[in-house]
């Protein structure tokens, strides 16, 4: 039986917080061990390129934001650091845009890429830290916990993290008090040309979706995939998640007229909604109120 991220122990929650133990020893302000295994010292980094969305919120969360000098495309909606710079998107990075900003700190998280670029970033002498990419409450508050640490901002980290326990214990006892079966939900990627990428297990989208308090009609497979008309007929969606954004969302109509979904609770009723891609697979802070919108709209009866 699959457990949902939320449904973590209260020691186990705070085993995250910087209130009850450093994630990185020796606990020392501004050093920490990141992703990749190594030792990452900053001294009051002036100028931090920050890469990933959870990374620049969790930053301008602990009252950080003027030192962020540049962003990657999945912060750039993020309040507090709107117009800075832009070194292109998460998993596209390119060593020369990033080191053109002249940072002392480079911050990213560990999903950034491609590979030959961190390795790039790594080897040219700056402080480079990898923060876990983890898609649960645990891996927010770790993400907390070690970019606190990286910012000598332990106190406002503290807080951050008991803040974002509170909310997700909060929304865990909310899913945990719905009555009936949990809706079935299909998370589209992409949709184009009849082709369906949908959000199996072991992603993002399906651990939302557990912390929504819904049931992941994609969960035999992994990863983000094609899913097949057959899945689709065999197992018919109650709700569709898609992203919002040019150039991200499917186009809904393109979902309505899909032959393997139009008799589906799903199409029939309307229950299809996009979300803004950051905040819902992002697992930062907003995350958590992210999931909150989620529940919402698949516990809600819909109307057609």
């Amino acid at each position: 039986m699959r457990m949902s991220p939320l449904r973590l122990s209260r020691r186990k929650l705070l085993s995250c917080s910087l209130a009850t133990a450093a994630l990185s020893l020796p606990a020392q302000a501004g050093r920490i061990t990141d992703a990749a295994g190594g030792t990452v010292s900053v001294n009051g980094a002036a100028r931090i390129v920050s890469i990933g969305s959870s990374v620049t919120e969790i930053i301008v969360d602990l009252h950080q934001a003027r030192r962020i000098v540049a962003i990657d495309s999945t912060s750039a909606g993020i309040d507090g650091v709107k117009g800075l710079p832009d070194v292109g998107y998460l998993r596209a990075l390119s060593a020369e845009g990033v080191l053109s900003q002249t940072p002392d700190l480079i911050c990213a998280t560990s999903d950034a890429g491609p590979p030959e670029v961190i390795d790039t970033l790594r080897q040219s002498g700056l402080a480079f830290a990898l923060i876990p990419h983890v898609p649960t409450v645990d891996g927010i508050l770790q993400k907390i916990a070690l970019i606190g640490t990286l910012l000598d901002s332990d106190t406002a980290a503290a807080a951050l993290a008991e803040d974002c326990r509170h909310r997700a214990e909060a929304l865990a006892a909310k899913v945990r008090s719905l009555s009936g079966p949990k809706p079935k939900v299909l998370f589209i990627l992409s949709f184009s040309d009849g082709r369906l990428i949908a959000g199996g297990s072991h992603t993002g989208a399906d651990s939302v979706i557990a912390m929504a308090g819904g049931s992941n009609v994609a969960a035999a497979m992994s990863g983000y995939k094609p899913l097949s008309p057959e899945t689709l007929l065999a197992d018919p969606p109650d709700a569709i998640v898609t992203m919002s954004g040019a150039g991200i969302a499917p186009d809904r109509q393109a979902i309505l007229d899909y032959a393997p979904l139009a008799s589906s609770p799903a199409v029939l009723h309307g229950a299809i909604r996009a979300f803004d891609g950051a905040s819902l697979l992002g697992f930062g802070p907003r995350t958590i109120a992210a999931a909150g919108d989620l529940a919402d709209f698949l516990h809600t009866p819909a109307t057609p």
